[in-house]
């Protein structure tokens, strides 16, 4: 970890793991193979010890694993040759790309009527037919064709599918909404962050909020059937009358490190109203309800929470 995080708080031992910047070796990012793009870092000298956390993770495993599985499963002795091993079917090599970084060539697309004539295998798009398809293969395959085209279904906690939960909870809360200067949990820690935005907010249209009976600003409780978090309503029109749209990710450095504290990570992070149950999760592809909830908000005591935070 880079930093005293509350998810670090609660280990044993926190080892310092080196910023991307200051492990040239593992800096090189495909963004999922998603693009046909490759960043290559150079790097910097790293402020204080650090270790390369691919020999980490491989050290380990060699402690771990049977003499077979270890070296099935982890063969490239460093990340450089795991990274020339990537490479080899453009023909490059790590320190090639790292000498020459604009390394470009003509990229031509290969439709699904192409076969290529080493491997008999169409070209075209990354599915079983090579096609696009509006139906789709493998979900047929692992569920049934009804499953395999899209469809709508309501989600487990809604005023439709959930009508009698909705009577006590009648707001619908979408939350992870992005916002700067943080990145999701990230950033906390920077003072100068800190400064500029000190409290969560949560979107509220200025009707709801007045029927409610707080306005802009109030510290206010967001509860659901699996507990409550406090943040600050934030008047929006731009949302609708039935919905909330809390952030997430919120800790606070400023309180103690030691238990039960952690870092106030309960106090504001919209997770605690989450659910988590695993019979809960999406049928097809087993996603957590980690954005939704049936939700009521009132008005908290009035007291200077950022003050105590700060």
């Amino acid at each position: 970890e880079y930093f005293m995080t509350p998810a670090a708080m609660l280990a044993d031992y926190v080892l310092p793991c080196a910023d991307w910047l200051e492990r040239p070796i593992e800096s090189m990012l495909t963004h999922f193979n998603a693009i046909d793009i490759i960043w290559v870092g150079e790097g910097v000298k790293p402020i204080y010890e650090r270790r390369n956390n691919y020999e980490f993770w491989r050290g380990l495993s060699e402690k771990v694993f049977p003499k077979d599985k270890f070296e099935k499963y982890w063969p490239w002795k460093t990340k450089k040759e795991v990274y020339d091993y990537m490479l080899e079917p453009m023909g490059e090599t790590f320190d090639n790309i790292q000498e020459n970084p604009f390394v470009g060539g003509e990229i031509k697309i290969k439709w699904h009527e192409d076969v290529d004539p080493e491997t008999g295998e169409p070209f075209g798009f990354p599915t079983p037919t090579g096609k696009v398809e509006c139906s789709s293969t493998v979900i047929e395959k692992l569920y049934s064709s009804k499953d395999a085209v899209p469809f709508y279904e309501e989600p487990f906690e809604s005023p439709v599918s959930t009508p009698e939960v909705a009577e006590e909870y009648p707001l619908v809360m979408t939350s992870g909404a992005r916002f700067m200067p943080y990145y999701h949990s990230e950033y906390r820690q920077v003072r100068g962050f800190r400064e500029r935005y000190p409290d969560p907010h949560f979107q509220i249209h200025p009707e709801t909020a007045a029927n409610l009976g707080f306005g802009d600003g109030h510290w206010c409780w967001i509860e659901t059937k699996r507990g409550r978090v406090l943040q600050r309503a934030k008047l929006d029109s731009g949302v609708h009358p039935q919905v909330i749209s809390p952030q997430h990710g919120w800790w606070f450095p400023e309180l103690p490190a030691e238990e039960p504290w952690l870092g106030g990570w309960y106090i504001s992070n919209i997770n605690m109203c989450t659910d988590d149950e695993p019979d809960n999760c999406d049928p097809l592809c087993g996603a957590y309800n980690i954005k939704l909830a049936l939700a009521k908000v009132t008005r908290a005591q009035q007291y200077p929470f950022n003050t105590f935070i700060h």
